[in-house]
């Protein structure tokens, strides 16, 4: 209904209300029409009106409680619900409505146990299914969830979302290959459906199915380029085990162009830089990294390893023992400073490191190592 034929109606119930001020059923109408127009305080002071008028009209009490809700007031919400419930015990919009907002509200136990109500009296409602699905999803009660979810796409075998749901559930129940068909059911019933591309493509990509996983997070990128920044990081990793370097680059570039904070993207294309063998451009990268992160040992264990790659054996040392304070139980912190001593030509340093190493990780390439020095 367009904004002028809801003013047209405010007009008519006007006028009625005008020739009989003790119509309540006027002030509830127009009432909803004032609502229709997000115009809540006319809409509010007309439901009171009506419930002064008649305080048993149990349309008045339904209809304000979504003003109520829309402007915050949950417990006067409720509490005209429960009203509306008194008046008309079995009414199941009311139970649904009632549902929803605590639902929204988080307060689940309760949500549950009123889409159960709107079961009990309608076992074909769709909505309660789905809902009462989502409260279990809340709760991670997965079984129950599932049960639910299953139950709608019997009644309505194209909800796309709902086997996206139950697909969620699936996975945290480590149910994979169930989880796959959810999801792939979501895509065939909606094509465009880019959480279940990214989800599929997540669970390919834990899998080790790297093509598999690059195809559906390229998807999730085509539909949704701006929404998924871990769509890209999940494709860069893909592509870096496949020995794609410059296109897992690209893909951690576009990362954190969506996200200038994101230190672990930072962290991956210092990596990528190594893999490359541009030490340089890695100690550049692990320098932000560190400028990001001060605490972060393993910037400063990487750019610590770059500069030895570099001859920078000094810096090399010096970023070392800060990523040892930072993380004295990493073993690879030790070996590769004690390969910077080793450059540096002092023996009983590289010893200590290479003997605190093997405390921490008993590694027979590092024992035969120490041997060979002593």
């Amino acid at each position: 209904m367009t904004n002028k034929s809801l003013e047209e109606k405010i007009e008519d119930y006007t006028k009625t209300i005008n020739l009989n001020p003790d119509d309540h059923m006027a002030y509830v109408d127009r009432a909803i029409a004032y609502y229709c127009l997000l115009d809540m305080d006319k809409a509010l002071a007309d439901f009171n009106k009506s419930i002064e008028i008649n305080p048993n009209e149990c349309s008045a009490y339904f209809n304000r409680s979504s003003v109520y809700f829309a402007l915050g007031n949950l417990q006067e919400a409720l509490a005209d619900l429960d009203k509306t419930l008194e008046l008309k015990p079995n009414f199941t919009t009311a139970y649904f409505n009632r549902g929803l907002f605590l639902l929204k509200n988080n307060y689940l136990e309760d949500a549950i146990a009123d889409f159960s109500k709107v079961i009990e009296l309608d076992s074909n409602d769709i909505d309660a299914y789905a809902n009462r699905g989502k409260a279990y999803l809340s709760l991670q009660n997965f079984d129950k969830a599932i049960v639910d979810f299953n139950k709608v796409v019997e009644l309505n075998p194209t909800d796309a979302y709902i086997y996206g749901s139950c697909g969620y559930a699936h996975l945290q129940k480590g149910e994979i290959q169930e989880a796959l068909s959810c999801y792939t059911q979501a895509i065939k019933v909606e094509p465009k459906y880019s959480q279940a591309y990214y989800s599929r493509g997540y669970i390919y990509f834990m899998n080790g199915q790297w093509e598999a996983a690059i195809e559906n997070l390229t998807r999730v990128i085509e539909l949704a380029p701006n929404t998924y920044p871990p769509a890209y990081e999940y494709r860069g990793k893909a592509y870096i085990r496949l020995g794609e370097l410059e296109k897992a680059l690209n893909d951690y570039s576009k990362a954190v162009e969506l996200n200038p904070i994101n230190v672990n993207a930072y962290i991956q294309i210092g990596n990528i830089y190594g893999y490359m063998e541009n030490a340089k451009e890695a100690v550049a990268i692990f320098s932000k990294v560190i400028e990001m992160a001060t605490q972060s040992a393993i910037g400063y264990c990487n750019r610590g390893a770059f500069n030895f790659l570099l001859g920078e054996y000094d810096q090399a040392i010096e970023d070392l023992t800060t990523a040892i304070l930072l993380d004295p139980k990493d073993p690879d912190n030790y070996v590769n400073r004690a390969s910077a001593y080793i450059a540096k030509k002092k023996k009983i340093e590289a010893i200590t490191d290479l003997e605190k190493s093997l405390e921490l990780d008993d590694n027979p390439r590092i024992r035969e190592q120490l041997n060979s020095l002593r």
